[in-house]
C-alpha cells in the first residue's frame, strides 16, 4: 500500500515504535491518521518500478550479464555505475506498471537469475520527510523521518480493512509504504479467499490447492521487494491479499489443512503461477513470459473444461412478459411477491403490460389495503386512471385530497398523471405502499453458487430470469450448471424465483468463473498508437496482425507496422498493448473504404496469463472428486508436495 496519508483505527491499546524503541501509545478505541509531512508535492508522483538484475565490480561481468540476458529477452537492460560503491548495477525499467516489473522479474528468475528483486525508482527525495501522528482531536505529533511500527494485541484497521500482526509505515520518497508483518499462515487466510473465494468456488479440495500454490508462491518470491522492506506485494502483480475482511471459514479450513505444504521441483520451491480461467488448456510458460521452457510449467488440458460440468434444465411454472414501470425499481420482483401472496392470479400475469380493467384496480388495491389493516374509503374506486387511483389511495392512507402527500410520505415513487394505468403500474404502486407501511425492504434475491444439492431441486421454481444488469429477462426454460452463479428467492417448500447471472452481468465480480467465459474489446487506432509506442517505435500505426499462434490458440507474437517501420510484440506485452484479459483471443481489423486502419476488435475465451494452475479448472476437478494433490500435480508437471522445515 503506497500512500502519503492514511487513517487507522484500533480497538485495543496500540504502541508506536521505531526500531524497537517506544515512541508513543494510542488509547484503545482511537481513530487517528499518519501523515507524511514537509513538501507541497508529497504523494503527487506515481511510483515507478525497477527490476534489479545484479551488481558487478567489473565491466567484463556486466557485458557477460547483458549477453546472458539477450538469450531470453529482446528488452535492453540499463547499466548504472555508482562511484561511491564502485559497482555497476544492471537493471530493467523504470516501469509505470508493477505488473510489468513483476513479469520481468518472473522471466529472469525462471531463467536462472536468482538474486533479482524489485525496487522503487522514487526512493529518493531532496526534501527531508517526517511522519506525523494526527489524532481525532487534530493534535499533531512528530514521529520519525524513517519508519515506525504499530503494534497491538488487537487487529489494526486501515481505511476499513482489518489486519492481523503488526504494521510498519516506511517512507519511500514522497510517499510511504504500509507493510503488514504477519505470520505466513495468517497471511494466507487473507489471500486464498481474495484469489479464489469459498463462496464462488465452494469445493474444499480446490481451495486447498489454491492455499498450497499461494504458500509456494511466497516462498519462491521471498525478498522480492527487499530494498523496500517487504517480501511481496498485495495486488494482482504478486497475489491479492485483503487482510481479515475477506476471511471465510471454508478457506480458513483449506489453509489449516495444508499448513506448511509447498510445491517443490528438485527440492526447491517452484514459481507456482496460477491463472483465473485458461479457456480449456494452459500454456507453456515460454510462450507467455518468453525465455526458456520450465519443466513444471507445461501446457496441460484444463481439468474443468466446458462439457464436464453437471447441469440441469429448469422449466418455470409461470413465464412473465418483460416489464417496465416508473413506480418500482424491479417490477418483476414486485409481481413475484404479489403472486406468491395470492394478490395476483396466474391468469393476470400474461396481461400485465395491458391497460388495467377497472374491476382489477378496485379488487387488487382493496384486497391489499385490507391485508395491510387500512380502512377503505367510503367512495369506491370506479376508474383506472392513475390520477384517480392516487386520489383513492391518498384518501385511504393519509385522509388527504392532495396526492403530493403520497410522494412526500414516500408511498409513491413517481407522480400519477391522468392516463389509464397498466396492470403492472397498479401492482408496482401496491408493492411500494406495502414496503413503506410494513417497513419492508424491496424484494431481493440472495446470491448462490450452484452445488450438487441445488441441482436436485424439486419442485421447479415458479419464475426464471436471466440477469441483464438492473433488468430481469423472463425465461420459460433455463440450463444451470454446477458452479454457475445465480440469485434466488425461496419459500419453505421450494423456490419462488431463480435469476441466472449471465456473463455480461458479472462485470463487478472479481473472479471469472463461467466455464464458457468470453470477453470482447474494441481499440481505436489512436489508443493502439499510444500503447504500441510503449514497446516498439514504428511511427504512426498503419497495420497490426497476428504473427504467431501457439498450439493452445494463444497469440505469441503481434506484428505492428507504422510510418517509420515495423516490429514485433511478444508474450505478456501483447496483453498490455491490447488491454485484453488473456492472450487467447482472435483479432479482427476495422478499416475505412481506403483500407486505412480504424482499430481492432478482440474476442477472447480466457482470463489471466494462462500459465500454471487454472482456478476454474481446479474447481472443476474438485467437483469430479479429485483431491488437491491430484489438482496440483495435474497443473504443475513433475512436482512434489513437501513440508516447510521450521
Amino acid at each position: 500500500m503506497n500512500r502519503h496519508e492514511v487513517r487507522f483505527h484500533t480497538d485495543g491499546k496500540l504502541k508506536i515504535l521505531h526500531k524497537r524503541k517506544f515512541i508513543r501509545t494510542v488509547p484503545a478505541g482511537s481513530t487517528f491518521r499518519v501523515w507524511l509531512g514537509s513538501g507541497d508535492r508529497a504523494g503527487q508522483d506515481q511510483p515507478a518500478w525497477i527490476v534489479q538484475v545484479g551488481a558487478y565490480s567489473r565491466h567484463s561481468s556486466v557485458e557477460q550479464c547483458k549477453k546472458t540476458l539477450t538469450r531470453f529477452t529482446d528488452e535492453k537492460p540499463r547499466v548504472k555505475y555508482v562511484r561511491k560503491r564502485n559497482l555497476y548495477f544492471v537493471h530493467f525499467g523504470p516501469y509505470q506498471s508493477l505488473s510489468e516489473a513483476s513479469a520481468i522479474k518472473d522471466l529472469l528468475k525462471l531463467n536462472g537469475l536468482n538474486d533479482v528483486f524489485i525496487t522503487s525508482a522514487n526512493g529518493k527525495t531532496r526534501k527531508k520527510r517526517m511522519l506525523y501522528l494526527i489524532t481525532s482531536e487534530y493534535d499533531k505529533y512528530a514521529l520519525h523521518n524513517d519508519s515506525i511500527t504499530l503494534k497491538s494485541d488487537y487487529p489494526i484497521t486501515i481505511e476499513g480493512t482489518r489486519y492481523r500482526g503488526s504494521l510498519q509505515v516506511r517512507i519511500n520518497g514522497d510517499r510511504f509504504n504500509i507493510i503488514n508483518m504477519v505470520d505466513i499462515e495468517e497471511y494466507l487466510r487473507g489471500v486464498v479467499p481474495a484469489e479464489m473465494g469459498g463462496t464462488l468456488y465452494p469445493q474444499i479440495e480446490a481451495l486447498k490447492a489454491q492455499a498450497v500454490a499461494a504458500r509456494t508462491y511466497v516462498y519462491y518470491n521471498m525478498n522480492q521487494f527487499k530494498s523496500l522492506g517487504f517480501d511481496i506485494c498485495a495486488s494482482q502483480s504478486c497475489q491479492v491479499y485483503k487482510g481479515m475482511n475477506v476471511e471465510q471459514d471454508r478457506t480458513d479450513r483449506a489453509v489449516a489443512a495444508t499448513k506448511g505444504e509447498i510445491l517443490t521441483y528438485k527440492g526447491e520451491p517452484i514459481n507456482a503461477l496460477f491463472t483465473a480461467f485458461c479457456g480449456g488448456e494452459t500454456e507453456d510458460v515460454e510462450n507467455v513470459f518468453e525465455g526458456g521452457p520450465v519443466p513444471y510449467l507445461k501446457s496441460v488440458k484444463c481439468g474443468g473444461a466446458d462439457g464436464d460440468w453437471i447441469s440441469q434444465n429448469l422449466t418455470a411454472a409461470v413465464t412473465l412478459p418483460l416489464l417496465q414501470t416508473p413506480y418500482v425499481n424491479k417490477p418483476s420482483l414486485a409481481v413475484v411477491r404479489m403472486f406468491e401472496d395470492t394478490l395476483l392470479r396466474k391468469a393476470d400475469l400474461a396481461h400485465l403490460n395491458e391497460v388495467a380493467p377497472v374491476a382489477f384496480c378496485s379488487e387488487f388495491l382493496g384486497t391489499l389495503l385490507t391485508k395491510l389493516g387500512v380502512l377503505l374509503p367510503k367512495k369506491e374506486l370506479n376508474s383506472n386512471s392513475l390520477k384517480d387511483i392516487a386520489d383513492y389511495l391518498s384518501e385511504a392512507l393519509l385522509d388527504s385530497d392532495d396526492t403530493i402527500d403520497l410522494l412526500s410520505a414516500g408511498l409513491l415513487q413517481q407522480p400519477c398523471p391522468d392516463i389509464p394505468a397498466r396492470m403492472v403500474d397498479v401492482v408496482a404502486i401496491g408493492e411500494k405502499i406495502r414496503e413503506v407501511l410494513n417497513q419492508e425492504n424491496p424484494p431481493k434475491l440472495r446470491f448462490k453458487v450452484v452445488d450438487k444439492d441445488f441441482l436436485d431441486l424439486k419442485p421447479a421454481p415458479d419464475f426464471l430470469f436471466y440477469s441483464a444488469g438492473d433488468q430481469l429477462i423472463p425465461a420459460s426454460i433455463a440450463r444451470i450448471r454446477f458452479g454457475d452463479r445465480i440469485r434466488f428467492l425461496e419459500r419453505p417448500d421450494g423456490m419462488v424465483a431463480i435469476e441466472i447471472l449471465t456473463r455480461e452481468s458479472q462485470g463487478p465480480l472479481s473472479d471469472s468463473f463461467v466455464s464458457s467465459y468470453r470477453w470482447f474489446r474494441f481499440l481505436p487506432v489512436s489508443q493502439l498508437n499510444s500503447q504500441v509506442k510503449r514497446y516498439v517505435k514504428v511511427g504512426n500505426l498503419t497495420d497490426i496482425s497476428v504473427a504467431k499462434i501457439t498450439a493452445t490458440g494463444r497469440v505469441a507474437a503481434l506484428k505492428v507496422t507504422g510510418t517509420a517501420g515495423s516490429g514485433v510484440i511478444r508474450g505478456l506485452k501483447i496483453r498490455w498493448t491490447l488491454g485484453g484479459k488473456e492472450n487467447k483471443f482472435r483479432l479482427f481489423k476495422r478499416v475505412d473504404n481506403d483500407g486505412n486502419l480504424l482499430g481492432v476488435y478482440l474476442t477472447g475465451s480466457a482470463w489471466g496469463h494462462g500459465v500454471g494452475m487454472c482456478q476454474v479448472g481446479a474447481f472443476g476437478m474438485a467437483t469430479k472428486g479429485h483431491t488437491y494433490t491430484d489438482i496440483l500435480k495435474h497443473y504443475y508437471t513433475g512436482v512434489e508436495i513437501d513440508k516447510i522445515r521450521d
